[in-house]
């Protein structure tokens, strides 16, 4: 196929492949579903509107969505099974009207859209001009795949395969690429539901060669036209796959969906046409566009899109020969307002209401519009930009609710927001300096003093940081000296201090341009505009932080300069209890180290103004009033600079890059062969590397100078089993003859020293040679919440050491599975009994590693009884409702996948053959049994060890086997083989990259995911009753599983905090509630009704007058109730609507009985739902439920 060729041999696009398993006859190896996408390296600096200006072959053969089909590992042509629109222009009438021969991008486009009507007219035919409304939302297209019987669901870029609704939960759409296309499948087999069977028909035989066009609107604020809060698709057009026909007339497009049934938008032909010149043509175009430009958004929402139909009298239904969009000033004022304000909330601590304004007014004068309407856009960006300071709102809220904010600004009259930028007092200290008592000293000593600091305001204004003031405190972060995370907060709000002791980074964070005179690199020619419009960008906002900001270098005067001929212990020790271990170990440096700081502090501080640095000495004790009184007085007098001229430090000038540790965390269940994977890799490390060590203990030390430069320069080892085992030997015991109790107090023990041995390699990382990669392999099994603490840690720890941290996730996952014995029949009947699996790994893993503990001989911990199966039991409970190990991963965590449990060969159950399906079926029972029974992990042993011992007699009556050592010893050396490259591969990080800020706390909750088998058996009493009293058509499930989800952590909000200002009562809410979850508290929730919308959620309302009884917290507008399922367009948040709705129907004198009833038509916010009530004459008890910040 021609188009098949061009797309494999065109250098300006590429295809981004998906493998498909399928038992379809005709693929016997599954099928590849391309999507083609252009090539972004062939934009050089480009837009993508400019790129397909200039080359008409790719603007008529790459569509806005084109994907193929091919039989994977055949090879041959493929099957075009989506097609799109191609792209169009906006219409410039402008442009139209001035025949200047300009190969600018409007007279391009100008020229095509006049050839195109030329040409029709010169052939015989008029042309006819059609109006489609634009909707604005996300593109959707759908068409069929006869090969496989399956829907072609695709958002603009992405296509997925689905035969029905259940298969968009497949894995292999889980991915967040697929995310709008799984959207559109949901909303498109939501659609067909209420199709009649006829129609369903004739779109499978009609869509089997064509692609149906849309948009996916409503359910989300990001967008400028108000569709409301549920998703819904609408169509537009049909384009057929093959031909060169750009798609159907919008009248036979039109005609045919709503024969079908199917929503679509609104058509109206222009008249008085059609038309039959080419003057008459581009007439009737211009003063439609005229007309548009002039319309308010709320008449014609974006604007339109322009068919243009050639028809003849041979073809009465004719053929699009050009399309064009046409929006509205008011739509494009706004969009221009909202990229304003977007940026304006970025940078709200360092950018100006007026630059914001000034800025906006240029853009808007450009496009000539009206000035009165410019003046009256501008007056409400300044509004809105006062209102987002006065509130400080983050971008992704301007983003998601700009109609909103922009309605409420209307009528906002704060004066909150300054003409000039708020104040921020930067502290520049050597490391152990600026400890969390003397920050408090300093708070304290700003608020108390007026005088002195009246004169740190700017340029003479009362502004500053004066008495009474409120000094922003300091985050923890800042104190390790994070020159990034400083930025982001200061510019993220009205009032900051921030902290750094990296003179040099602050200079070029204050300095930009000078920083790049003196590293200058090289350039592309092709990016010399854009690398000069973000200098000027950075030298701008560098400037305007640089003038907010009070100097205070503090401490440096103690520090001595580096003197050649000095010895180091002559040099004034500082010892300091807040002192980091690294800077302890690294003393015999010391002293240069801080001598190149203090170079460094010196040269920022000539190069700021006087007027608005301090030179200070340390900050005394707290008691001794004297000193701190001849500390006020200091206190704004700048000292005499200590030196006018500075000695050139080559080294001072570029920083260096520190080292790099590589820490690898697996990801498993006990008996997965954890152990021997990571020993296999340490043994590689040792080769590799100059040092190795095994639990904190040096194997192979460095050879010295003879040794060559290795890019590894060290390689551990850690246990934490190994720790613990050491710990129950030195008590006299061992796995098999320890108690429960036992283990415990030495896990305690050994975690102590486990810690110390990971900051011991961090500390040693950090004081080898720089630009080194230093590997970490920690044995010790990691369930989804520990895994994040875990990197919570070591990021603190690598900040605090000064090392780069590269964290990877190692996810064991069997080689290949083998078939299952069961048939399909008895798997089904086994989830209708107990429900989908919803663990990561298969029950044939958990046999796997079930057989492994049995049969271990000796271990640190466990011994092969019903103890190791307790334990890992408990540990698979941990990664409930996990679907993948993959989806543990984000910015701070790589996941690597390791395949490396075999169930195949090196097997140690034999029951899994086609022989023994029955002791597959029991196993998987037994399995399905504990887990139920084990509501909570690592509790409860003796109510689960009845299940355990069975399934230790049917494993051992199956005939375990210890898999051959040689063989085992091969496979985990090819494992490791395979997985060393990607483990010594750090992710690439520019030296511009920061790292990700803490996010603050968006609501206060309860969780109750421990109770979750308990809100499930609710859940289907809820369903049951719903089904006794309904209709005998309706569905006998109202929530089936495949169509309903569940929240990742069912919990009970107490309170909402978003990310906007705070009440005062609110803050105390949330003050009290951080106290309670510091201190571990726990309480009790009762369940007293179950709530219930068919097609829409369901949730458990709480005893709300119980809970504040018993000491919580709890704002006032919040109603307590756990969200227990929605189904898409509906969220867990629209349970507060629905409450908000049927919390008169919950009162004892409505009369809800027992049996519930159902609330017809009940208005929940602009929808009606059908809701019913449940109120149970027992109250479900949920125990012990701890304060969650989320």
């Amino acid at each position: 196929m021609e188009m098949w060729r061009w797309v494999q041999n065109c250098p300006a696009v590429h295809l981004v492949s998906r493998r498909i398993a399928t038992s379809m006859p005709g693929f016997p190896n599954g099928l590849m579903l391309h999507d083609v996408a252009i090539t972004r390296s062939r934009l050089r600096g480009r837009s993508e509107d400019l790129l397909f200006a200039e080359d008409p072959v790719l603007l008529r053969r790459l569509r806005r969505g084109l994907s193929f089909i091919e039989s994977a590992g055949l090879g041959g042509d493929a099957t075009l099974v989506r097609r799109g629109l191609p792209k169009f222009f906006d219409f410039d009438a402008q442009a139209m009207s001035d025949n200047a021969d300009s190969d600018s991008f409007s007279q391009k486009v100008s020229r095509s859209l006049v050839g195109s009507v030329k040409e029709a007219i010169s052939s015989g035919s008029i042309i006819e001009l059609s109006r489609l409304d634009k909707a604005n939302g996300e593109n959707a297209q759908v068409s069929y795949f006869t090969g496989t019987g399956q829907w072609v669901l695709c958002s603009k870029n992405v296509s997925l395969l689905a035969a029905n609704a259940s298969e968009i939960e497949l894995p292999q759409w889980s991915d967040r690429r697929y995310r709008f296309a799984r959207h559109v499948a949901e909303l498109w087999f939501a659609q067909l539901s209420v199709l009649p069977e006829a129609s369903r028909k004739l779109l499978e035989e009609m869509l089997a060669s064509r692609t149906l066009v849309g948009e996916m609107i409503g359910g989300s604020g990001a967008h400028l036209v108000d569709y409301g809060a549920l998703r819904r698709l609408q169509w537009f057009a049909i384009v057929p796959n093959y031909g060169d026909e750009l798609c159907w007339p919008p009248s036979s497009s039109i005609a045919f969906l709503q024969q079908t049934g199917l929503p679509t938008v609104t058509l109206k032909i222009v008249g008085p046409g059609p038309f039959k010149s080419v003057d008459e043509t581009l007439s009737a175009l211009q003063e439609t566009v005229l007309s548009t430009e002039k319309s308010k958004l709320q008449d014609v929402g974006e604007g339109y899109v322009m068919y243009l139909t050639s028809k003849s009298h041979k073809d009465d239904t004719g053929q699009v020969v050009n399309l064009a969009k046409m929006k509205s000033a008011d739509y494009r004022l706004l969009r221009r307002m909202r990229e304003r304000a977007k940026l304006f909330a970025q940078r709200a601590g360092s950018m100006l209401v007026d630059d914001a304004v000034e800025e906006y007014r240029k853009e808007a004068s450009s496009a000539g519009l009206s000035p009165d309407i410019i003046n009256q856009r501008a007056d409400s960006l300044a509004r809105l930009c006062r209102m987002i300071f006065t509130e400080d709102l983050p971008p992704e809220v301007v983003d998601e609710q700009f109609l909103q904010l922009l309605q409420r600004a209307e009528s906002f009259e704060g004066t909150r927001a300054p003409g000039r930028a708020a104040p921020i007092l930067c502290v520049i200290a050597p490391p152990g300096q600026m400890t969390t008592t003397t920050w408090k000293g300093l708070q304290d000593l700003v608020q108390s003093t007026s005088l002195r600091l009246e004169e740190f305001s700017f340029s003479g204004e009362k502004e500053g940081l004066t008495a009474g003031s409120e000094l922003a405190q300091s985050p923890e972060a800042l104190q390790k000296g994070n020159l990034s995370t400083a930025w982001h907060d200061s510019t993220a709000s009205r009032k900051r201090s921030f902290l750094n002791v990296n003179p040099q980074e602050l200079e070029k964070l204050f300095f930009p341009a000078r920083c790049m005179e003196e590293a200058p690199r090289k350039r592309r020619r092709s990016e010399d505009a854009l690398e000069e419009k973000q200098q000027q960008a950075s030298t701008r906002l560098a400037s305007s932080l640089r003038k907010r900001c009070r100097f205070l270098f503090w401490g440096w005067s103690d520090v001595q300069q580096d003197c050649p001929g000095q010895e180091p212990d002559l040099v004034p020790a500082r010892a300091t209890r807040f002192e980091s271990r690294m800077l302890e170990r690294l003393k015999p440096r010391r002293p240069q180290v801080l001598s190149k700081l203090r170079s460094q502090a010196q040269r920022l501080w000539t190069l700021l103004p006087a007027s608005q640095t301090c030179w200070l000495p340390t900050l005394p004790h707290l008691t001794q009033a004297r000193a701190l009184s001849t500390m006020v007085g200091s206190f704004g007098t700048p000292a005499k600079k200590e030196s006018a001229e500075l000695e050139s430090d080559p080294s001072s000038k570029t920083p260096g890059a520190g080292s790099t540790v590589i820490v690898v965390i697996p990801l498993g269940l006990p008996g997965m062969g954890k152990s021997s994977l990571l020993e296999r890799l340490f043994h590689m490390g040792q080769q590799a590397a100059v040092k190795a060590y095994r639990q904190g203990k040096l194997e192979k030390p460095g050879d010295g100078g003879g040794q060559p430069l290795k890019n590894l320069h060290s390689v551990a080892t850690l246990s934490s089993d190994e720790f613990t085992g050491d710990e129950l030997k030195m008590l006299g015991m061992d796995a098999t003859t320890r108690t429960s109790q036992d283990v415990v107090r030495c896990r305690r023990l050994a975690a102590g020293q486990y810690r110390r041995a990971i900051e011991d390699f961090f500390e040693e990382a950090a004081a080898a040679e720089t630009e080194k990669l230093h590997l970490l392999l920690l044995d010790k099994n990691h369930p989804p919440s520990a895994l994040r603490r875990e990197a919570e840690v070591l990021q603190e720890l690598s900040t605090k050491v000064g090392c780069r941290l590269c964290l990877k996730a190692l996810a064991i996952q069997p080689t290949a599975e083998q078939p299952s014995a069961l048939s399909s029949g008895l798997l089904e009947e086994e989830e209708k009994h107990f429900g989908p699996w919803a663990y990561p790994w298969s029950p044939t893993v958990l046999a796997e590693c079930a057989s492994r503990l049995l049969l271990r001989s000796s271990h640190d911990t466990l011994s092969g009884n019903e103890t190791s199966l307790f334990v890992l039991l408990s540990f698979l409970r941990l990664h409930h409702r996990l679907s993948q190990l993959t989806d543990l991963g984000d910015s701070s965590i790589e996941v690597v996948e390791a395949p490396y449990i075999s169930t195949g060969t090196l097997a140690s159950w034999q029951g899994h053959g086609d022989a023994h399906p029955w002791h597959q079926l029991e196993l998987r029972a037994l399995f399905h049994q504990a887990l139920l029974v084990m509501q909570k992990p690592f509790a409860n042993e003796e109510s689960v060890r009845p299940l355990l011992s069975a399934i230790a007699r049917l494993l051992l009556a199956s005939g375990l086997r210890s898999p051959d050592a040689g063989s085992q010893s091969l496979h985990a050396r090819e494992c490791a083989e395979n997985l060393w490259p990607s483990l010594l591969q750090p992710p690439a990080v520019s030296e511009s990259a920061e790292p990700d800020v803490i996010p603050a706390v968006r609501y206060v909750a309860l969780e109750v995911e421990p109770h979750h088998r308990t809100l499930e058996v609710s859940l289907q009493r809820l369903s049951d009753a719903m089904r006794i009293l309904s209709d005998p058509s309706e569905e006998a499930d109202a929530f089936p599983a495949q169509l309903f989800t569940w929240p990742q952590t069912l919990h009970v909000t107490t309170c909402y905090v978003g990310g906007g200002a705070l009440p005062e009562k609110q803050r105390e809410i949330l003050t009290k509630s951080k106290h309670l979850f510091w201190e571990a508290a726990a309480f009790d929730c009762l369940v007293t009704h179950l709530v219930g919308a068919r097609g829409a959620l369901a949730f458990a309302v709480v005893d709300e007058q119980r809970l504040r009884d018993s000491g919580l917290p709890i704002a006032d507008a919040q109603r307590p109730h756990i969200t227990l399922c929605t189904r898409q367009p509906w969220q867990p948040r629209h349970s507060n609507d629905v409450l908000k709705a049927a919390t008169p129907f919950l009162e004892d004198s409505v009369g809800v009985c027992a049996s519930g009833k159902w609330i017809r038509n009940l208005a929940v916010g602009t929808a009606v739902l059908d809701v019913f009530v449940l109120k149970l004459e027992n109250p479900v008890l949920l125990s012990s439920n701890a304060v969650k910040l989320c």
